[in-house]
């Protein structure tokens, strides 16, 4: 909160900056919606009458600006944090509590659609000016996602890794997920636990886990909390193979499992020695069968 704040309409400076520096710790009416959660409108007068405002002190600055009541409504609520709307008014006349708390039930799910869509064009400007152009660079399959593993962006390396089926990631209703039940709890909660690291610019936290063949590494890009407390903090979901080298993979061909008979037989027959190299299959694509 500050003095430029647009989110505080109808005040002059020197009302914001009292009630910041003097009157915010004598304010009744923030416990009660933090008690209370504003899913819908209601009046503080409901919970805090005159006499108890008068109590704690707040009246003092309510008074001089003909302010007694107030409705609260939360336009954008998650498991963490919220965001609402304060309506301050007079209550001498007892329609006016009922009309601003009609007006704001109505455009409740208006104000919350644009609060949402405000967020994710933040979000897409942020990975479009300021990270296209890196991960492009990047040879290996990488997804741009928030907190909640819905996806921003991709490079070309993840648009191939999810065009050739890959059997173990997908994109579903606009996230990024697995089909292996295991994997995909993994991968949510690297994804959210990576929100609660330290960051710095000079070393961005990472969270690397393995499953299968692959490598899944989540890299915080940006401080977990904005200034409401909120994570809107962007992740990149890298994937790599978890064995890249070809050479570690050498095994006898008779002690392969994964080696199709008539793939045996015709390394069998073509080998000097009992020794080749397992060839590799990153993506997960099916090889071609051998015609007899």
């Amino acid at each position: 909160m500050s003095l430029e704040s647009p989110m505080l309409v109808g005040f002059s400076e020197k009302e914001i900056d009292d009630y910041i520096h003097v009157y915010q710790e004598k304010d009744p009416w923030t416990k009660v919606e933090a008690e209370h959660h504003p899913y819908f409108p209601y009046a503080l007068s409901n919970f805090v009458d005159r006499e108890e405002l008068v109590k704690s002190g707040f009246m003092e600055w309510l008074e001089p600006q003909g302010i007694d009541d107030c409705v609260v409504i939360a336009v954008c609520t998650s498991v963490d944090h919220w965001v609402g709307i304060n309506v301050f008014f007079s209550a001498k006349d007892s329609h006016v509590k009922r009309k601003i708390i009609d007006i704001l039930s109505t455009f409740q799910p208006l104000m919350t659609e644009v609060w949402t869509f405000g967020q994710k064009v933040r979000i897409a400007n942020t990975s479009t000016k300021k990270l296209k152009h890196y991960i492009e660079g990047l040879d290996t399959p990488v997804f741009l996602v928030s907190k909640d593993a819905e996806l921003i962006d991709t490079n070309r390396a993840a648009n191939e890794f999810l065009r050739l089926k890959c059997k173990t990631i997908r994109v579903q209703q606009s996230k990024l997920c697995s089909v292996d039940t295991q994997l995909r709890r993994k991968l949510r909660d690297a994804i959210h636990r990576a929100g609660n690291q330290e960051f710095t610019d000079l070393s961005l936290p990472k969270i690397t886990l393995s499953h299968g063949h692959w490598r899944y590494t989540v890299t915080l890009l940006q401080k977990g909390e904005d200034v409401i407390g909120a994570d809107t903090a962007l992740r990149l979901v890298s994937i790599n193979w978890s064995n890249p080298s070809p050479l570690s993979n050498v095994t006898s061909i008779k002690k392969n499992d994964h080696v199709e008979k008539t793939e045996r037989e015709l390394v069998s027959a073509l080998a000097a020695d009992d020794n080749v190299v397992q060839l590799l299959c990153p993506f997960g694509a099916n090889r071609p069968k051998a015609k007899r």
